[in-house]
């Protein structure tokens, strides 16, 4: 019998209705559970933290059946390991509580960079939040952050170190997406936790890489593909370059937007205020005919683990430009020759970058080419290969054969 794996997320994975409107953490869980479905049998363990009608089936809900039926399960499944995918403190200590004398091995994926938890308890996002939230409770509910920001932080920040420490007590191994990230893990738990941490990078979405002969035919399109939560896309920003890009000119080019979240209605009350004509809301949809046809993706996310979205744009020939501090986005591309890349604090630079590609489709081809060979790093066979030698590195001897 193959070796069991029980990966455990937020949401009820295999039941969705629609899956492409799950974030990335998601998509990667059921992505790895097809890849190694060869090797090992794969189990989904969820804490429903949605509306129950979206789905249709789950494997196990941990809320329901506590710790004895999770003990059970895994008993009479032969589950050998436990893969944490999501997590908050109470779910480790849930989850180190409930596992005690099973034999099995924990493993985690820290799918965000270290110290995301607290970055949405800063001034600047809790004012974001209140001007992109429509929802007077909610706008209020952020009010409330602001004039409390140094309780909740420190709150958060207590919150976080005891996360951590656990990673580090629980898991025989936990991955970080980028190296970037181990500095500022081993600030937060050091050693122990980082003697157990490993560098394994997100994969690429699809299976099928853009043929190069099509690049030719991209049409003047600036793809945007994002949940719309103004605190963690900051898609704002993109809309203001929008507006100076209208006024240069540009009548060939769109800018067409994916996805949906709170702040889908006010970004596109500011469109019209803003008189953006060549901006369209196409709301979730499946992305993959819009990279096929889309010339260039853009980003201003201040919060990223290891972006799916700028991978699927980059193994579609669509070149990235990004203006964004989160350390990983040099793990992806190369600013100057598959994407461009800009401080935050940088947005003159930036849009600078977008009209320089815009003017030149000579360059645009060869940066697409570029963003295409660089994506081959993070072709899906090679990542699922890395998690399948580090579960053989876990597994008993006899399952192991």
């Amino acid at each position: 019998m193959l070796p069991g794996v029980l990966i455990f997320t937020f949401d009820n994975l295999p039941g969705s209705r629609n899956p492409r409107e799950k974030g990335g953490v998601e998509r990667f869980s059921l992505r790895l559970a097809d890849s190694l479905s060869d090797e090992f049998r794969f189990f989904f363990a969820y804490k429903q933290e949605v509306d129950p009608k979206h789905y249709i089936r789950g494997d196990l809900d941990v809320v329901k059946v506590g710790a004895v039926g999770l003990r059970k399960y895994i008993r009479d499944n032969g589950i050998s390991i436990v893969h944490l995918q999501q997590y908050r403190k109470q779910t480790l200590q849930f989850f180190r509580d409930a596992l005690a004398g099973t034999g099995c091995t924990v493993i985690a994926t820290y799918h965000f960079r270290p110290y995301t938890d607290i970055q949405e308890y800063t001034s600047n996002s809790c004012l974001r939040r209140m001007r992109w939230e429509l929802s007077l409770g909610r706008k209020l509910k952020w009010l409330k952050r602001l004039a409390l920001l140094p309780h909740y932080r420190k709150k958060r920040a207590a919150e976080m170190l005891c996360k951590f420490s656990l990673l580090g007590e629980l898991c025989s191994s936990v991955v970080f997406l980028s190296p970037s990230y181990l500095p500022l893990a081993d600030s937060l738990a050091g050693l122990p936790l980082l003697v157990k941490s490993r560098v394994i990078p997100n994969p690429l979405s699809y299976d099928r890489l853009l043929p190069r002969e099509e690049i030719p035919g991209k049409e003047n399109t600036v793809l945007v593909v994002s949940r719309l939560e103004e605190a963690a896309k900051r898609v704002s920003a993109i809309l203001r370059f929008w507006s100076q890009v209208e006024r240069r000119g540009f009548d060939s080019w769109n800018l067409v937007i994916l996805g949906d979240g709170y702040s889908r209605r006010s970004y596109e009350k500011s469109a019209a205020v803003m008189g953006l004509r060549r901006v369209s809301f196409k709301g979730f949809q499946e992305p993959l005919p819009y990279y096929e046809k889309a010339a260039v993706f853009m980003s201003c996310s201040p919060v990223e683990g290891f972006p799916l979205s700028v991978l699927e744009a980059m193994q579609n020939a669509v070149i990235p430009v990004v203006a964004s501090d989160v350390e990983v986005f040099p793990d992806i591309f190369t600013h100057g020759e598959s994407g461009l890349l800009y401080r935050y604090s940088d947005l003159d630079g930036c849009l600078e970058g977008l009209v320089s590609l815009m003017e030149d489709r000579g360059k645009r081809e060869k940066m697409a080419e570029a963003a295409l060979r660089q994506s081959e790093n993070f072709r899906a066979e090679r990542i699922m290969g890395m998690y399948a030698s580090l579960y053989r590195e876990f597994l008993p001897e006899e399952k192991a054969e």
